[in-house]
Order: C-alpha cells, then sequence, then structure tokens
C-alpha cells in the first residue's frame, strides 16, 4: 500500500481505494457511492489545510458532482462539521447543516445488503476484483 502515515499528515492510497469500493459496494443492494471525506485535525483547528484543500479540490472532480468534506473535533467538545465544495473547481466550501443517527434511516432501505441469490450471482466480478488488486499489489 502507498499511505503514508506521519504525525502531523495522511495520504490515504488511492488505487486500494478505488479497489475496495465496489468491492464492498457489491455486498449491498443499492451501489454505495463515495461522498467525500472526514477527518481530524490536532488540537481544535476547525479549518482545511493547504493539502486539505488540493485533496478535496481532487475529490470534487474526480467523483464528478462535488464532494463533502468533513472535520471532526473532540476539543473541548464534540463537533462535527460538514462542508460541500463544488465540481467547478472553485475551491469555495458551503458550510451544511449535519443530522446525526440511525433514526434518520429507518424506514429506508439505503444501508440494505444484498440478499443471498444476487451476492451468489455476483460472485465471479467479486472473485475478479480482489484478485486483480493482489495481482497489482504483488507488482
Amino acid at each position: 500500500m502507498d499511505t503514508i502515515h506521519t504525525h502531523s499528515h495522511h495520504e490515504m492510497d488511492q488505487d486500494y481505494h478505488n479497489h475496495i469500493y465496489p468491492v464492498l459496494s457489491r455486498l449491498y443492494k443499492h451501489d454505495l457511492h463515495l461522498l467525500g471525506l472526514w477527518h481530524r485535525h490536532p488540537g481544535s483547528l476547525d479549518t482545511f489545510s493547504h493539502d486539505d484543500n488540493m485533496t478535496n479540490r481532487a475529490f470534487s472532480k474526480a467523483i464528478g458532482n462535488g464532494t463533502l468534506s468533513f472535520l471532526v473535533n473532540f476539543d473541548p467538545d464534540f463537533r462535527l462539521t460538514c462542508y460541500y465544495m463544488d465540481n467547478e473547481g472553485s475551491g469555495e466550501y458551503f458550510k451544511l447543516p449535519v443530522s446525526i443517527g440511525d433514526k434518520h434511516f429507518k424506514g429506508t432501505d439505503l444501508l440494505a445488503l444484498t440478499d443471498d441469490q444476487t451476492l451468489w450471482e455476483r460472485r465471479a466480478q467479486l472473485r475478479e476484483e480482489i484478485g486483480r488488486h493482489h495481482k497489482e499489489e504483488a507488482s
């Protein structure tokens, strides 16, 4: 994997994430879609760093319809702040309200797992996707 982990910096392995999202998506009744990223800064920093801005711009364009970016903080109290960046490349953030809790999913099938028959039908595709990633890792 090509992740970078230091005391003050993290970069995820895009190849791995591009592999794992479709694989996990096959387990659910409805396709999963990457909406954005969340992370935490040391202390109580509630703004994005230069690296965050570059990452958010790249994901916004890659996703194709903008991205959500969440900042999670615990000090002095828990805070979850959500921003949206459009895919026009403006670099402008729009702060959004956040609602948390399972009650927002009750009565929907947004997180319903696929049925056994569909999963069985997807087995060849899952094997191929998982095998492709392992071959790429080995080379």
